[in-house]
């Protein structure tokens, strides 16, 4: 009888490495699989990791892009603000001028001189007013000059 308690273990024993060795073997079928399954995951980790930084990186890009684009838009703003400035300064300078009663110097032909006379006649009866203020004048009628094409005007009005 002590034959058969020390034998009936390592049959037992036995049969179930024979079994184990078979299981082993049907498994490491798909180890394979595994390992090819494995380097996809760390590969796709990998793409992972390139695209947060490539996002960071769009990100900052971005975020500078912005600033550039409001810091343009504040600078336009501000533009658009002084050429609506200009002109309304060029409307009001443009009703002095209408208020003159002065053609402009393409107009005026072959008798450059004898309208450039008359119109600093017109001026100075002008001028003369006690309710007008010359150095202002002279200074609207100055920029209204530099804006318009007077040539002979300006050229007769600067020798007064």
């Amino acid at each position: 009888m002590c034959l058969l308690c020390t034998l009936l273990p390592v049959l037992v024993g036995l049969i179930c490495a024979i079994l184990g060795y078979l299981l082993g073997r049907l498994a490491s079928k798909n180890n394979e699989e595994l390992i090819r399954l494995s380097e996809d995951l760390e590969s796709c980790s990998n793409e992972k990791e390139r695209l947060l930084s490539l996002n960071a990186g769009l990100k900052s890009d971005l975020d500078e892009c912005s600033r550039k684009f409001n810091k343009l838009e504040t600078y336009y703003n501000g533009m658009k603000i002084g050429i609506d400035d200009w002109k309304n300064e060029c409307v009001s300078l443009r009703k002095e001028f209408d208020e003159f009663g002065l053609e402009p110097a393409a107009s005026l032909g072959g008798s450059d001189v004898d309208a450039a006379m008359a119109a600093s006649g017109k001026m100075a009866s002008f001028i003369s007013s006690p309710l007008i203020d010359l150095p202002l004048i002279i200074k609207r009628f100055a920029e209204l000059l530099a804006l318009s094409s007077f040539s002979s005007l300006s050229l007769h009005i600067s020798s007064l």
